[in-house]
């Protein structure tokens, strides 16, 4: 059988002496303004703001020593090139592994399968045959290439 228990009385509450002697013996929930964690806050922002723009310079100078030679024949000899020093109409050889450097026309493809998802966001490699077009930034995956710069970075001058 059930039996209720038995009701305690409601709560009253204190009473306004009551308030008045915790409030003198400083027993409050008021937070101290603490200066210390307020500058530790905002030395944090500033921590973090650094280390990010310093991660970010270094990671972009990595890149930058990254940037392997592009193989060009010029002179009737194969020769590695910087990307920058790449001209309009320059042929261009591809293997795996390379970069491609410039947009271009695949004059001559073995083989050759391309990854586009820096540009695309597409993994699947894309296969790649003479007369199709090459992006750049595309990376060699597999097979060789040669590729005839039809695009290429223009330099403005002062």
């Amino acid at each position: 059988m059930y039996t209720p228990l038995p009701r305690a009385s409601p709560p009253r509450g204190l009473g306004a002496v009551e308030v008045a002697e915790r409030t003198a013996a400083g027993l409050t929930s008021v937070q101290p303004r603490d200066t210390v964690r307020s500058l530790a806050a905002v030395a944090n922002v500033v921590i973090g703001v650094v280390q990010g723009y310093s991660a970010k310079r270094t990671l972009d100078c990595i890149a930058l020593l990254h940037q392997d030679d592009a193989i060009v024949p010029r002179d009737g000899d194969r020769v590695p090139v910087r990307g920058a020093d790449i001209v309009q109409d320059d042929v261009v050889v591809l293997r795996r592994g390379d970069q491609v450097p410039v947009d271009g026309e695949a004059l001559t493809a073995e083989g050759l399968d391309r990854e586009e998802a820096l540009l695309t966001g597409e993994n699947d490699p894309v296969p790649t045959h003479a007369g199709d077009a090459v992006l750049s930034g595309s990376a060699v995956v597999a097979g060789t290439g040669v590729v005839l710069a039809i695009v290429v970075a223009v330099r403005l001058s002062r």
